[in-house]
């Protein structure tokens, strides 16, 4: 083995998105998540995350009086107040087996179907934001 002249190591450095989107930013990336985590010591995650999805419509429901789109935000209150019920009746296999069939979609359907969720993300900070003062 031979060294090239001035390399640092050999060791070639790649940080794989993967790695990145499931460990640093588990909590961004739920759909993609590890085997081991689809086992059914986790399917009370699945009953978590739809009481989560319920705390936060009701949440956006009772912030939407003061908002700046009032009528609109009760609207998106409802979507996951009612994802959130669904959610057992929908079964805990079944939603894993949808999550797991849509991340090997392939990456461009992964990355386009965020494009909706940024929108909404963008209207309910803008709808929950303050008035802006005139000059």
């Amino acid at each position: 083995m031979t060294s090239a002249t001035g390399s640092v190591s050999k060791v070639e450095m790649v940080t794989p998105m993967a790695l990145i989107y499931k460990v640093l930013f588990s909590s961004i990336s739920t759909f993609e998540a590890p085997p081991k985590l689809l086992s059914n010591d986790f399917c009370s995650l699945t009953y978590v995350i739809a009481a989560v999805r319920v705390a936060f419509g009701v949440l956006l429901f009772s912030v939407a009086k003061d908002s700046r789109a009032p009528r609109t935000l009760r609207v998106v209150a409802f979507i996951p107040f009612v994802a959130g019920l669904a959610t057992p009746f929908v079964g805990v296999e079944r939603a894993w087996a949808t999550i797991a069939w849509w991340s090997e979609q392939g990456t461009g359907v992964v990355r386009l179907s965020v494009i909706p969720l940024l929108t909404l993300g963008g209207f309910v900070a803008y709808a929950c934001a303050p008035a802006r003062r005139a000059a």
